[in-house]
C-alpha cells in the first residue's frame, strides 16, 4: 500500500464515482463512472477490476442499507483490514478483484433477488438488472455482513483478487 486515506467527513449521497469532488481514475485511464454507468460491479461493494488499491467503504451499490450506517461502514472496514493484512503479510502491494469474481458476485445478487418484490427498506429494487446491480443486497445486512466473512473464512482473497507484489 502506498497510502491509506480515511476519513470522517462523507455525504452518503454524493456516489462512489466520485470522491471529493474528483473523478476516480482507474488502471489505463478508466473513470470508474465509465466503467459503472450500465450498472455496478464489484466484489461486495467495495473491490472492482481495473481499480487496485481502491476500497469503496460504505456505499450501497451491490453492498447493502440499514438503519445502523456506523455497523455497516464498521463490517466493512474489518473485511477491508482482513485483505490489507493479509496482503502485507505477503508483500503485496496491489490488490484488485478479478473480473470474473465481480460476474460471480452479480450472478449470485441476482439469484438472492429472485421472487422477491422489490424492497426499498433494503436498498433492493429487482425490477431490471440494472436496478438491482445498484442496490443493496436483497436479503438485507445481516445476510450480506455473513456472507463477506465467510468469504475471507474459506480463501476468497487468493480466489477472487488479483494480487501483485510490482
Amino acid at each position: 500500500m502506498d497510502c491509506v486515506i480515511f476519513a470522517t467527513g462523507f455525504a452518503v449521497d454524493a456516489g462512489r464515482s466520485r470522491a471529493g469532488g474528483f473523478p476516480v481514475v482507474g488502471r489505463d485511464g478508466e473513470l470508474l463512472a465509465d466503467k459503472w454507468a450500465g450498472g455496478v460491479r464489484s466484489l461486495h461493494g467495495i473491490l472492482t477490476a481495473g481499480f487496485p488499491n481502491l476500497f469503496a467503504v460504505g456505499g450501497i451499490s451491490q453492498a447493502t442499507v440499514t438503519i445502523s450506517f456506523t455497523h455497516t461502514v464498521d463490517e466493512q472496514a474489518s473485511y477491508v483490514a482482513t485483505v490489507i493484512r493479509y496482503c502485507l503479510d505477503r508483500g503485496i502491494r496491489s490488490v484488485e478483484a478479478r473480473p470474473e469474481a465481480e460476474e460471480r458476485w452479480s450472478a449470485h445478487l441476482k439469484e438472492r433477488a429472485a421472487g422477491l418484490p422489490p424492497q426499498p427498506e433494503l436498498g433492493c429494487v429487482s425490477e431490471s438488472t440494472t436496478q438491482l446491480l445498484a442496490s443493496g443486497h436483497p436479503r438485507g445486512p445481516l445476510e450480506y455482513m455473513q456472507e463477506c466473512r465467510d468469504w475471507l473464512a474459506v480463501g476468497g482473497i487468493v480466489r477472487d483478487l488479483v494480487l501483485s507484489a510490482d
